[in-house]
């Protein structure tokens, strides 16, 4: 992906060639891999060991069952409230309700 040159100011056009990566992460993934860049490309005390190495892979398992977890919980509660009929039992509800209308009315 490149920027427009349009939207960059005169000054800024030279990184209208530049490609540009732009990385979409939960908070859950993007704490990981914080966690795994500073212990892996920034080691404070040596070379990471087996076990450390390891230990980084289980943690990465965990995350990623995270994200599935949440997407499920996220599918799950979108199915509660689209069934529902009546009042809302909290303001979590309400707000999943407004987001949904909104987001399905701007498509």
């Amino acid at each position: 992906m490149h920027l427009a040159p349009a939207s960059l100011s005169t000054s800024q056009q030279r990184f209208s060639e530049a490609l540009i990566e732009i990385q979409v992460a939960s908070v859950l993934i993007h704490a990981w891999a914080e966690v795994e860049h500073d212990l892996v490309y920034k080691p404070t005390s040596g070379k990471l060991s087996e076990d450390e190495y390891a230990i980084l892979d289980e943690l990465n398992g965990l995350v990623l069952a995270g994200e599935i977890s949440l997407e499920r919980l996220q599918r799950a509660a979108k199915l509660r409230i689209d069934k529902m009929v009546g009042k809302f039992n909290n303001h979590y509800e309400l707000a999943a309700y407004i987001y949904d209308r909104i987001k399905n009315r701007n498509k």
